[in-house]
């Protein structure tokens, strides 16, 4: 976990925990505006109770921000508050969920896209082994399907909470 003050530009903080990932091969935690112990203390406890919710969200990362962590507690907690509230999240994907075939290939590629990728079509394709094109198809059928490009906000809010929530579910259903 590094905690940050202002002696250094964003770039250069970015740059210096890329480069600790690298040579220590640790994953990273950046903590920006920590302006005092009581700040500290959140983000450890945050960090200490979700980190490793965040690894389910987002598993290919290997620096996180705090707000990462954030989110995930956020989505953690959904899914600990049980199945109404699971269900009222998982609505802007419902339609995929009730697919007959292929929704959890349009599911995976939702939250590669939008997890993984930073809503780039290259890089979804690269993580998914697949040709650009294939993932074009897999978007423009979402689309097709939700309504909605998926890039759109508000839309996209929800289906990145929802593409996150179903990774955790995954994740449960695996162990369990």
């Amino acid at each position: 976990m590094a905690l940050m003050d202002n002696s250094m530009t964003q770039g250069e903080y970015d740059e210096l925990a890329e480069h600790l990932s690298e040579e220590l091969d640790v994953q990273i935690i950046m903590c920006g505006g920590q302006e005092n112990t009581t700040d500290v203390q959140q983000s450890y406890a945050t960090v200490s109770s979700y980190f490793d919710a965040s690894k389910i969200i987002f598993p290919l990362k290997a620096i996180f921000s705090i707000q990462e962590v954030i989110f995930a507690a956020e989505c953690y907690e959904i899914v600990n508050s049980g199945e109404r509230a699971i269900v009222e999240q998982l609505k802007s994907v419902g339609p995929i969920m009730h697919m007959q075939n292929h929704s959890e290939e349009l599911l995976h590629t939702l939250a590669v896209f939008l997890l993984d990728s930073e809503n780039n079509i290259g890089k979804a394709a690269e993580i998914l082994f697949l040709h650009k094109n294939t993932i074009k198809y897999r978007l423009s059928k979402l689309h097709e399907v939700l309504q909605h490009p998926i890039t759109k906000l508000p839309e996209s809010y929800h289906l990145y909470m929802s593409a996150a929530i179903w990774r955790l579910l995954q994740e449960m259903n695996h162990k369990g």
